[in-house]
């Protein structure tokens, strides 16, 4: 059984599924992911420990820092220690569920600390505008 499967039966055997936990199991256009970006609480990105999370630029992030949404994401890579030393959000450690848990309900139950974290990715956005990336490239 997939991930996805496990965490879907357990919502729906906990009774969150369509009350409190919402999944979108099909394909979000690129057109309408604003959509949910701009109703969302907070974004997450999740990956394993691996080369590749060392070196990938995670551009969801970059959606997340458009639409001003504090951030949990797991630690391994750039966009963590950008989290991390500017304060937009929690990291916790790859495969550590109880960590994430405790992420999820500081984000949702702590309204200073998200509202603190989304200050912080509303100043940190600004630094990956196009306008401020051309910027970087003129010598």
């Amino acid at each position: 059984m997939s991930v996805i499967d496990k965490f879907l039966n357990e919502a729906r055997k906990l009774e969150l599924l369509d009350s409190t936990v919402y999944v979108n199991e099909g394909w979000t256009s690129y057109e309408s992911r604003a959509n949910y970006l701009l109703e969302a609480d907070a974004g997450i990105s999740l990956h394993k420990d691996s080369l590749e999370t060392r070196y990938a630029f995670r551009t969801r992030i970059l959606d997340y820092l458009w639409a001003g949404l504090p951030i949990i994401a797991t630690k391994g890579d750039s966009w963590a220690e950008l989290i991390e030393k500017n304060g937009l959000g929690i990291t916790v450690i790859p495969n550590d569920r109880d960590s994430l848990v405790r992420a999820i309900i500081k984000m949702a139950d702590d309204t200073a600390f998200r509202m603190r974290s989304k200050e912080q990715v509303r100043i940190i956005a600004n630094d990956y505008r196009w306008d401020a990336l051309i910027e970087q490239l003129k010598f």
